[in-house]
């Protein structure tokens, strides 16, 4: 009999190690992941509306959209019913030097009158991303019996923001409500202006939100309406 050991059989080779797999597997996640996110950015940045719209009521919100107005220019649009006298709702959107204490997003704000029904504002607007874009406009108002606008237009070839054009418009819901639409064509030379549209629609619901909460505020305070007129 063979005295001769024997062999022991060979151990299985052990399973390749899952983290191999996750390393190439999470990187492309994440791409995957930032391309379906960008693509979402650009469709809600550049498909744009023919039709404006407007809440029903105060209790929808404020209602953002991409409003294709005439000439084929795109805007960010956003509109809402404001359960506010017209009066009131003015008075607060008129009040230019206090601009940096109502709406989010803006600081160091100023503003000076140079003549009848048109102002000077300059100031620091948040930046899409980081940061703070310095910006100046001339305000033009004009104020009716059932509503009245307030726009700026601004161009530049140089500085970081190249175009900066819109505007406020108020019109009488009855005797207690507000229609109140914002409105804004911007171009600057860091961002893709289909990623400042996408970014802006969701903004401007919150700068809405603002503007009700700043009306309320002075009217709860007993403040008289119309001084902006």
């Amino acid at each position: 009999m063979n005295s001769a050991s024997t062999p022991s059989p060979a151990s299985p080779k052990p399973p390749a190690r899952r983290w191999r797999k996750r390393w190439v597997l999470i990187p492309g996640a994440l791409v995957l992941a930032a391309a379906v996110a960008l693509a979402v950015l650009y469709v809600r940045g550049t498909w744009a509306d023919t039709e404006p719209r407007d809440p029903a009521s105060a209790a929808d919100g404020p209602v953002s959209q991409i409003y294709l107005r005439e000439g084929g220019f795109k805007q960010v649009r956003c509109a809402a019913l404001l359960p506010y006298a017209l009066d009131d709702v003015w008075d607060m959107l008129t009040d230019y030097t206090n601009y940096d204490k109502m709406l989010p997003y803006l600081a160091d704000v100023t503003a000076e009158k140079k003549g009848d029904g048109e102002w000077v504002m300059q100031g620091q607007a948040k930046s899409a991303f980081r940061g703070y874009w310095p910006f100046q406009i001339t305000i033009t108002q004009r104020a009716g019996p059932d509503g009245g606008r307030i726009w700026w237009d601004e161009h530049s070839a140089e500085g970081e923001v190249q175009l900066n054009r819109g505007g406020w418009e108020l019109r009488k819901r009855g005797d207690k409500e507000t229609l109140l639409v914002l409105t804004l064509e911007v171009e600057v030379k860091s961002t893709p202006t289909f990623l400042l549209r996408s970014i802006f629609r969701h903004r401007f619901k919150e700068v809405m939100r603002a503007v009700q909460l700043a009306v309320q505020r002075r009217t709860d305070a007993g403040q008289t309406p119309g001084a902006g007129k």
